[in-house]
């Protein structure tokens, strides 16, 4: 007599790929309030597959598919998938690089010498390293340079000499990216001095 063995195995779980813009898991930095696309391929078989995270839950195409986000917000998009061997996932980690440039004053007589605070603001956050560039009238003149371990700086060093109206800015860097903010600031000439 033959004899045959035979063995069952359970079907695989589905394999998921999620991109953003064609990148791969992050984390990413784009621009605050901007629209960016999700993209996904399934590989297996999968009967659901469903969004979390920062991404609106709902079941998303089985076969794999693409969708525009509007104004993406920072966090973490998450797709899982399953089908008859089990679950799996994959995430990406978007983050949103922003600064605000704020002043102790923007209005002031010569010579005006205000404190300029940059911050990031929470939504942006993350570990690491903060650089801070300031440009006192945005002509392309760095007149501080300063890394930090904080997601906020100041700086004290533009003094504005002539009555005029100036441009300050500042270039924040993270490793997850680059935003820049300017601060309109005014000089005005001192009273003249009245005589009776």
């Amino acid at each position: 007599t033959a004899t045959i063995s035979l063995t069952a195995t359970n079907p695989a779980a589905p394999t998921v790929d999620l991109r953003i813009n064609t990148t791969d898991n992050g984390p990413v930095s784009i621009t605050p309030g901007s629209n960016q696309t999700l993209s996904w391929t399934v590989t297996g078989t999968a009967t659901t597959c469903t969004s979390s995270g920062a991404w609106t839950a709902g079941s998303k195409a089985i076969g794999g598919g693409s969708e525009l986000v509007s104004a993406m917000a920072a966090g973490t998009y998450t797709l899982t998938c399953t089908g008859p061997g089990g679950s799996n996932s994959d995430s990406v980690i978007v983050r949103n690089m922003a600064v605000t440039l704020s002043s102790s004053a923007v209005t002031g007589t010569t010579p005006f010498n205000p404190t300029l605070t940059a911050s990031v603001p929470a939504a942006s956050q993350a570990t690491g390293t903060y650089r801070f560039q300031f440009d006192c009238t945005n002509d392309g003149t760095i007149e501080s340079d300063q890394t930090v371990a904080v997601p906020t700086a100041t700086y004290s060093g533009c003094t504005y000499s002539t009555a005029n109206t100036y441009t300050a800015k500042v270039t924040a860097m993270h490793s997850l990216g680059l935003a820049t903010a300017t601060i309109s600031l005014t000089a005005t000439n001192p009273a003249a001095p009245t005589v009776d």
